[in-house]
């Protein structure tokens, strides 16, 4: 049996993702998967830098994995940085500390409520020269933050990936906001749904719906029209989409699926193991 895989990312011929609290990568087409970090703590949320060279992950620890903080291992030399030292709570089932995104310049973003009077927000928050510097970035509560081909925000609020909210349509499920700091902000993706793991590809932005028995992906252009359902499963959910312009990367049933922008088609890589089973439990 192969591990519960929780979350992925995918940048090019690079492929990270998380499982049995370790931190592990493959490349995309041969799929031999090595161990590259773990045992620190309830690792999740593993994300790959733009420039390819560092792998990003939120470490939940204490008794009970009620904080967490966000901490960095580089691919050419191994080393593992703590990025942050913010004890941000967190419950397993409600993420409030995690990766949001990258700035145009590479610069990591972060999703926390550590610095707010209020436990259930989190802010979006710039981090400059490997944690010395973490900016507010003004914009208020957001989970997800990327940008687009012309130069706007796209950013999701209240769109952790919660697997306790099957089928959740009060009012702090997930929705899609679109702007700039100048002009404002405005929501275009609120479904009757909720609404997780947004994603940016050219011209769209990709997300997961809750559809009650199922949880598919579905996408928009830049403005919140033309929806479309990109996927068509039944009686499952999808999880923690990420992509990186011509791949999508999600997981379904604790597997990894990655969908092909161009020929539309959904591969579900069968994964070798290089390191020791072991790390697999």
């Amino acid at each position: 049996m192969n591990p519960y895989i929780v979350s992925a990312d995918i940048r090019k011929e690079k492929i990270c993702f998380v499982t049995s609290d370790s931190v592990w990568m493959m490349d995309y087409g041969r799929f031999e998967a090595y161990r590259l970090f773990g045992t620190l703590g309830e690792i999740t949320d593993a994300r790959l830098s733009p420039d390819m060279k560092t792998v990003y992950f939120r470490v939940a620890y204490s008794e009970a994995a009620y904080h967490a903080d966000i901490f960095s291992i580089h691919l050419d030399s191994g080393q593992v940085e703590r990025l942050t030292y913010l004890s941000g709570y967190s419950v397993s089932r409600r993420p409030f500390t995690q990766m949001a995104g990258f700035t145009p310049e590479g610069d990591p973003i972060i999703s926390t409520n550590a610095l707010l009077p209020f436990s259930n927000v989190s802010h979006l928050y710039r981090v400059r020269d490997g944690g010395k510097s973490i900016e507010d970035m003004k914009i208020g509560i957001g989970s997800h933050i990327f940008y687009d081909e012309n130069g706007g925000m796209v950013i999701g609020r209240n769109t952790l990936d919660m697997i306790h909210w099957k089928g959740y349509k009060g009012g702090t499920k997930g929705v899609i906001w679109r702007g700039n700091l100048k002009d404002g902000f405005k929501k275009i993706i609120d479904m009757e749904g909720n609404v997780t793991s947004p994603a940016i590809s050219g011209k769209r932005i990709y997300f997961i719906l809750d559809e009650g028995n199922s949880g598919n992906i579905y996408s928009t252009d830049l403005n919140g029209e033309d929806l479309r359902k990109e996927t068509d499963f039944k009686d499952k959910y999808a999880r923690s989409l990420s992509g990186d312009g011509s791949h999508l990367i999600f997981i379904v049933d604790g597997d990894i699926h990655i969908f092909d922008l161009d020929s539309r088609k959904i591969l579900k890589p069968e994964i070798k193991w290089l390191s020791p089973a072991f790390y697999r439990r």
